[in-house]
């Protein structure tokens, strides 16, 4: 793949279709329904795919199912250990779905800031994925963590969500714009100052919308997308927005089940050899048991937006709130 495309795409200021879809080998193919759609069509996610499909430059490059390793590739502890607590290589914070929400977002990264200086210790920050879509500031978000990546206080994981996905559907398919405005991408639109079709009806309208998404989101937001990662592993701890199949190897799970998958991951008692940190599946509170923690607490909605600091064996729930950081017992 010539991953010159990716840096450069897309081109500034406006582009022709042509442009501003770059086609990989000699077909174009539909990308199908969102569920299943990568699975079930051109591009193998295995690291041995070497099928060319037709898809944007940068999409192909998110769907390489990529892993971060901070260290070994197995974890630490035995599977048969039950006893040991799990551990991590360095002080990380996981931060669970944003969708939008700047400004707890703004707080949540001051608070660890502060609270690693007081460590006297250098944090990793893992995103866990859906930046954007609900809130009101996707667009802002976006910025924010690239600025993030920028800073030299920290180091900084993003993953991929499948809200993220959606709008790059959609930027390939305009079949998809109605599904996406539907799941939240209203108020994506509206950061980036576009406003939806009047008539949803209208395939004009919906290929003027796309072409419009192509030109207002910044480059610089799709390299960040394009850059990121569908999972994580860092010594006991597998981090994904979605969780795991259950028994699966990481390595053989589709990105359609690390970025969807539900009932069948939280319903299991012990999902994979590793601790899985997660978003995607909002509640009240987050979930903290000995094989699996969930981070997502429903930010656009409930005002809460939780993170998990993880340090050594250590533990510890983290929520941002307008009124304030909390650290719950």
């Amino acid at each position: 793949m010539n991953m010159r495309l990716i840096e450069e795409w897309p081109p500034a200021g406006r582009v022709s279709k042509a442009e501003s879809l770059p086609v990989i080998g000699a077909s174009r193919r539909g990308l199908g329904p969102l569920t299943g759609y990568w699975h079930d069509h051109s591009v193998d996610t295995s690291p041995k795919s070497t099928s060319e499909g037709w898809v944007l430059p940068f999409v192909k490059a998110l769907f390489r199912p990529r892993q971060g390793v901070a260290d070994a590739h197995q974890p630490q502890n035995p599977p048969e250990v039950l006893s040991k607590p799990s551990t991590i290589d360095r002080l990380t914070y996981a931060i669970g779905d944003i969708h939008g929400r700047y400004d707890l977002f703004a707080l949540a990264i001051e608070y660890i800031r502060h609270d690693a200086r007081a460590l006297n210790e250098r944090p990793r920050i893992v995103l866990l994925g859906d930046y954007i879509d609900r809130g009101p500031d996707s667009a802002q978000v976006l910025s924010a963590i690239i600025d993030l990546r920028a800073q030299d206080w920290c180091d900084t994981e993003v993953l991929l969500g499948n809200h993220e996905l959606f709008m790059i559907k959609f930027a390939l398919d305009t079949q998809s714009g109605a599904p996406w405005l539907n799941y939240g991408g209203l108020s994506t639109l509206a950061s980036y100052g576009i406003t939806p079709p009047a008539d949803r009806n209208d395939p004009d309208a919906w290929q003027a919308l796309q072409d419009e998404l192509l030109v207002k989101i910044p480059r610089a937001h799709l390299q960040l997308l394009s850059h990121a990662h569908i999972y994580f592993i860092a010594g006991d701890y597998l981090f994904v927005h979605g969780g795991v199949a259950p028994g699966v190897p990481v390595e053989e799970q589709t990105v359609d089940t690390l970025l969807w998958i539900r009932e069948a991951f939280l319903k299991s008692p012990r999902a994979s050899e590793y601790v899985v940190v997660h978003g995607h599946s909002a509640k009240a509170t987050a979930d903290n048991h000995r094989w699996r923690i969930g981070v997502d607490t429903g930010a656009y909605a409930t005002g809460v937006l939780s993170v998990m600091r993880l340090n050594g064996p250590e533990r510890r729930l983290i929520q941002a709130k307008l009124s304030g950081v909390i650290t719950p017992p």
